[in-house]
């Protein structure tokens, strides 16, 4: 075999090597199935459940989507939990919180997801005309997405959602 053939040879040979371990990498190795413990297509019974809440007070219909709404936590940073489903299957959780530990929850979500697959700042004004810059962070995978906010509607709430792809892109799509 002639050099020229062994460089080629090998040079086949390593980028078959590296399509197939990339193949093997998951694209997002720290995708969650879940959040707080309830797994993504968990009916809205076992989210009541599980969150004891009573599902006549704590559920409800909110823009034709069945909802569970509860009072918790990521880590340090106090949110409001709105459970959302789609025939009956959990299919998003929007996470409202108040605006100033926007920083540990966002280097809490870095720690548990890992870099963000997409970052960007837009400007952001107030109906006052305050001028503020938003911040978002989007991780993206096969099954989840996930979006962090420092600002959600206004400078006084921040908002993160985390959704199933299905969820993400049905409801992009209205």
């Amino acid at each position: 075999m002639h050099n020229e053939d062994m460089y080629a040879a090998l040079s086949v040979l390593l980028v078959a090597l590296s399509l197939s371990a990339n193949a093997s990498e998951p694209a997002w190795p720290q995708e969650p199935k879940e959040f707080q413990g309830l797994a993504f297509g968990t009916t809205e019974r076992e989210v009541s459940s599980k969150l004891k809440v009573d599902a006549a007070i704590a559920c409800l219909k909110i823009e034709e989507q069945r909802t569970c709404l509860h009072h918790g936590s990521v880590g340090d940073v106090k949110t409001s939990e709105i459970y959302t489903f789609d025939n009956d299957r959990l299919a998003q959780v929007p996470l409202p919180f108040q605006p100033n530990p926007y920083l540990l929850l966002r280097d809490l979500f870095v720690e548990r997801y890992g870099k963000a697959g997409e970052t960007w700042t837009e400007p952001f004004e107030t109906v006052g005309g305050g001028d503020h810059t938003n911040e978002i962070h989007v991780w993206s995978g096969d099954r989840i997405v996930i979006q962090l906010e420092k600002f959600g509607p206004s400078i006084q709430e921040g908002t993160a959602v985390l959704a199933t792809r299905e969820w993400y892109d049905k409801t992009a799509e209205d």
